[in-house]
């Protein structure tokens, strides 16, 4: 089924989002009227801004948004909103690319892309071909740099990635990794992989330092449905004896249906060894500033050696810098102005097919309700 027929497909598993028979994609942006389109004066005033940007030779972040499901991650029962199998790598590439020459149009080849931010599903959703295909339309629209300075981040998932893809990504210019990590991935057993999940993620790690990544990052997901303190406390204490630099701890949005059991999708009598989030995170922290590492913030660490060298824009490049958001549910701020991209597929199709940018409501007045 292609990307559009899937997103214009009636979901009878979500009843809060059914769509009507026979929508047309012409149609799409009326059916979520909770949505409603960005304000025109807004929408021309932040493509002013974009225009004005384009010709003033600044430095520029590109964040790409990815909002699908990865297989691996999906727990029956889940509500997430989007699938992996809801749009083809190759369908929703040719979305970006159309997104892509409609946002040129208004800045330009002159800005200079020097950070890149990659938001939602890993690398692997795309192939190492369509992943070449995506930057020579990048490098076409925009200015992107090749200084050393730049700052191109990516997340990858470590069972869905190989050596090979690591010095691919290095060729097409990433030099910031993101390692993400599932508080249950190291719960391993032989028979389940061939290579467990540390073995995994510590040849990456060798290899991504072997490649001169500027940067390496670990995101560890925990409060992962079931997990118990026991377990997270295997799991960190495992991604701890690897010694990351920089360590995120982000708490994981599964929302399994709790009739279900988190793997195996029948009733489940663990729940009640289950911790709160809270808990989950207290013993998280707590084991990371035993092991050597200082808090930056609620969720970033870094190991002590590392702490006196770093400095905020270091710590997050582009903190104050302008941000062109592309994709499902992407943010963009230009010149102060926010403006968000739909999160329906449908309305996103809709829009790009009529040659306008899917934009909705001004962000700001949606963050300040």
């Amino acid at each position: 089924m292609s990307c559009i027929a899937q997103a214009l497909r009636p979901n009878r598993k979500t009843p809060d989002r059914v769509m009507p028979d026979r929508v047309t994609p012409d149609r799409g942006a009326a059916l979520f009227h909770s949505e409603p389109a960005a304000d025109q004066t807004h929408q021309d005033a932040f493509l002013a801004a974009l225009s004005r940007h384009g010709v003033s030779n600044r430095d520029l972040a590109l964040r790409i948004n990815i909002p699908f499901h990865h297989p691996p991650f999906y727990r029956r029962g889940s509500r997430t909103r989007n699938s992996w199998e809801d749009c083809r790598a190759e369908t929703y590439l040719a979305w970006l690319e159309r997104e892509m020459t409609l946002l040129a149009a208004h800045l330009g080849k002159s800005s200079n892309i020097n950070r890149l931010v990659w938001k939602g599903a890993p690398a692997s959703y795309f192939s190492l071909g369509q992943m070449s295909e995506l930057f020579d339309s990048l490098h076409t629209r925009f200015g992107m740099s090749s200084l050393a300075g730049r700052d191109y981040a990516i997340d990858i998932a470590p069972q869905d990635t190989s050596v090979l893809t690591l010095r691919h990504l290095q060729a097409l210019g990433f030099n910031h990794l993101r390692l993400k990590v599932r508080g249950d991935a190291f719960q391993w057993s032989p028979g389940q992989f061939r290579t467990s999940p540390r073995i995994l993620v510590e040849t990456l790690m060798e290899e991504a330092r072997r490649l001169s990544f500027h940067r390496l990052s670990l995101d560890f997901q925990y409060a992962t449905p079931g997990q118990t303190l026991q377990g997270l406390s295997e799991a960190l204490g495992q991604v701890i004896d690897l010694s990351p630099r920089h360590l995120f701890l982000k708490k994981c949005l599964d929302t399994p249906d709790k009739r279900f059991d988190s793997d195996s999708g029948t009733s489940s009598s663990k729940t009640s060894e289950t911790h709160t989030p809270h808990a989950l995170y207290q013993l998280a922290n707590e084991m990371l500033l035993a092991a050597g590492y200082v808090r930056l913030d609620s969720h970033r660490y870094v190991l002590t050696s590392e702490a006196g060298m770093l400095h905020l824009r270091e710590l997050a490049p582009g903190i104050d810098q302008d941000i062109l958001g592309l994709g499902l549910g992407a943010i963009s701020r230009i010149a102060g102005r926010r403006i968000k991209t739909t999160e329906h597929l449908a309305v996103y199709v809709a829009a790009l097919e009529t040659g306008r940018l899917a934009f909705t409501e001004d962000y700001d007045a949606v963050k300040a309700e």
